[in-house]
């Protein structure tokens, strides 16, 4: 879902390009547009019951807990794993041929092509483990205060909150 403007009026569009997977198989027009005013009442609705004051705390407490999980693991990195338990199992097989007495050259490749196929399935772990937090959320019970830290895209940003910041002064915030 993207913001966009139309017809001057705040809308979400959901764009499904045909170039998606299975796109066959879902009845998706290409482009929809809804107007932001049609959503907002029930998103509220929603914003204040999970964040009522009697469920604040389980609320907070279940969002920072979400970011400890490991999450739902994704297909590619399974198979990554899988990939890797099977040139391990297969190092562990021409070793073990090696000690009974075969041929030195030919295990060898064996080796070579396991641990190239090691290599490249271990490149998708690296990457997920490399990718960065951008989003930390704390709340401390004791104090009732919630801290987010953020390390935004961009070198510099500065936004002003639209409810006014309660914190500064200068109602602003300078990210670097």
């Amino acid at each position: 879902m993207q913001g966009t403007f139309n017809h001057g009026h705040p809308h979400y569009r959901c764009r499904h390009p045909n170039e998606y997977a299975k796109s066959g198989a879902l009845d998706h027009p290409l482009t929809v547009y809804i107007r932001e005013a049609a959503i907002l009442p029930e998103l509220d609705t929603w914003i204040a019951r999970v964040f009522a004051p009697g469920r604040l705390k389980t609320t907070l407490q279940a969002m920072q807990q979400s970011q400890r999980a490991e999450g739902t693991p994704t297909p590619g990195l399974e198979a990554a794993r899988r990939a890797i338990a099977d040139s391990d199992r297969r190092l562990t097989q021409y070793r073990a041929a090696l000690d009974a007495g075969a041929n030195p050259a030919t295990v060898a490749g064996w080796i070579s092509q396991a641990e190239a196929d090691k290599a490249a399935a271990q490149q998708p772990l690296i990457s997920a483990s490399a990718a960065p937090r951008t989003f930390m959320l704390s709340y401390n019970t004791k104090t009732r205060v919630v801290t987010v830290e953020s390390q935004p895209a961009s070198s510099v940003c500065v936004r002003s909150c639209p409810r006014g910041d309660l914190n500064s002064p200068l109602g602003h915030q300078l990210f670097s």
